[in-house]
């Protein structure tokens, strides 16, 4: 009998415990999902022994997986150990990155510089290196202009009688273009005597110039592209198993002396402080009247107690001059309906009736002002 009121006692204070500290909601959603992948039970060496197997991702916290104690056929089982097993994974894929860039000229040798044979390549979760396709390699001109020049040719005729404009063709033709003459050259290709005996020219060379104007349409830049291609490989922990132990002793015994016993206790203090500092929480509070006396200050609070019905005014830190408001919370003031209660001030000692009937707080004022100050002021 005396070991089952022992039990029944500890069950409340598992209650009170629970009502306290409730568990998290957070807490409450991880142990629902603790669902092991295996529970094995076995006696080792004399102790029984409970094991269960969880995989969690590599992300996961395992602090959850770890349960209070728990009974079971006539054991009541506690943690005792959890160890680790990381799981690895690796794979692997073929990933193409298309690169462009600019070069000045289109020429090949040009184009192969701005390209490195290697391209690194990391996405947070693949990663390798990449080499360059040489198939891939495409240049294309990033626009064009127009650029202006002079087209030019030079004609040599020779064998003429004279320096006559006349004998030279006016135009000509270079690559189907028509170019107009813009220049004549004259030298004397040999020489005769004359009647006189004076030196005169018997033949003439001329070399004539021919021009036009033009223009080109010239690129004002290249773009290439190219494609990277390789392996990639992406590695890591894809989960972890954990596995805990739990030491099972007789129920009875563990009630009594296990550990589980001083978590019991440790919820009974627990339970008792909580009842202890609602008893001791104060009800009261006292105000004075603020310069003008259109707000309160709050100078005080106290605990009022219907075993002895004592405010004491005497010993604030800051004491009320004129008069002290004093608020008794609504359910304290209908305890103490009836009820005479003391106020304790530095010239003596004032009492005053509790007539609260209601729900809301209770609210009276006492004057703190000693006879003398009284008669003065009449």
């Amino acid at each position: 009998m005396k070991i089952e009121r022992k039990i029944k006692a500890l069950a409340l204070a598992g209650i009170l415990f629970s009502v306290c500290c409730p568990l998290s909601a957070a807490a409450e959603d991880a142990a629902r999902l603790a669902i092991p992948v295996g529970v094995t039970s076995e006696n080792l060496d004399g102790r029984e022994i409970i094991v269960k197997v969880y995989k969690l991702p590599a992300s996961e916290d395992p602090a959850y997986l770890i349960e209070e104690p728990f009974e079971q056929n006539g054991f009541v089982y506690a943690f005792e150990s959890i160890t680790k097993e990381e799981k690895p994974y690796e794979e692997s894929k073929t990933h193409s990155e298309t690169l462009t860039v600019s070069t000045a000229s289109g020429n090949l040798a040009d184009v192969l510089g701005a390209l490195s044979p290697t391209l690194p390549y990391d996405d947070g979760t693949y990663g390798g290196t990449l080499a360059l396709d040489h198939t891939s390699i495409k240049t294309e001109a990033a626009g064009y202009t127009t650029k202006s020049h002079t087209v030019s040719e030079t004609k040599t005729i020779e064998g003429l009688d004279r320096n006559d404009p006349g004998y030279v063709p006016k135009s000509t033709v270079k690559n189907g273009r028509t170019l107009t003459l813009s220049n004549i050259e004259w030298s004397v290709g040999g020489a005769g005597l004359a009647a006189d005996g004076a030196l005169l020219p018997s033949a003439y060379t001329a070399i004539a110039t021919y021009t036009a104007g033009a223009s080109v349409s010239v690129a004002t830049g290249y773009v290439t592209t190219a494609t990277y291609t390789g392996r990639v490989v992406s590695e890591g922990v894809g989960e972890v198993v954990y596995t805990v132990i739990y030491a099972g002793k007789p129920a009875i015994v563990r009630i009594l002396l296990g550990p589980g016993f001083l978590a019991v206790l440790v919820a009974l203090l627990l339970a008792i402080f909580c009842a202890v500092m609602i008893l001791l929480r104060r009800n009261t509070r006292i105000y004075t009247p603020e310069a003008g006396g259109a707000e309160y200050e709050l100078i005080g609070k106290c605990r009022l107690r219907a075993g002895n019905p004592h405010i004491d005014l005497s010993g604030l830190r800051k004491y009320p001059r004129g008069e002290a408001i004093i608020e008794v919370e609504g359910r304290t003031a209908r305890r103490m309906f009836g009820r005479v209660v003391r106020i304790s001030l530095r010239d003596g000692v004032r009492t005053h009736l509790i007539e609260q009937t209601g729900n809301e707080n209770y609210w009276f004022t006492v004057s703190t002002e000693t006879e003398k100050e009284s008669e003065v002021s009449e």
